[in-house]
């Protein structure tokens, strides 16, 4: 590892973290589809990048709720009934924020001991 991949890990780290942080502040939003980090090697099998974020299409438990419908005319009226949750399961979401955090711990580890490493070497050569 040099530091260039160790700084890259820590980005994707970071953003992985951000899509799980996402997913939990919006469990309790109706519809809303929860998203997977996917981490990719970066160019030059260089680092860790993050390749895309994937929404989970599986639906959501129908749960009470109030939904707005639309008249031809143009009235909008409140119907009560059955809606879509949120597909977000929150004990997954917060494994995989614990996760990220010690893969974050381990990263910036591995990089003050490359740090360490480095500087030592350019000590001894001056």
């Amino acid at each position: 590892m040099d530091g260039v991949e160790g700084v890259s890990a820590l980005g994707a780290i970071g953003q992985a973290a951000a899509v799980a942080a996402d997913n939990l502040a919006n469990a309790g939003t109706p519809g809303f589809k929860a998203g997977h980090a996917v981490l990719e090697t970066g160019p030059g099998d260089q680092g860790v990048r993050l390749a895309e974020v994937r929404r989970d299409p599986q639906p959501g438990p129908l749960e009470p709720g109030t939904i707005l419908v639309r008249s031809p005319e143009g009235a909008v009226s409140a119907v009560s009934g059955l809606v879509e949750g949120s597909n977000v399961d929150p004990a997954r979401e917060l494994v995989g924020l614990m996760t990220f955090e010690r893969a974050f711990e381990a990263n910036v580890a591995a990089l003050r001991a490359w740090d360490e490493t480095t500087g030592l070497l350019v000590n001894l050569r001056v």
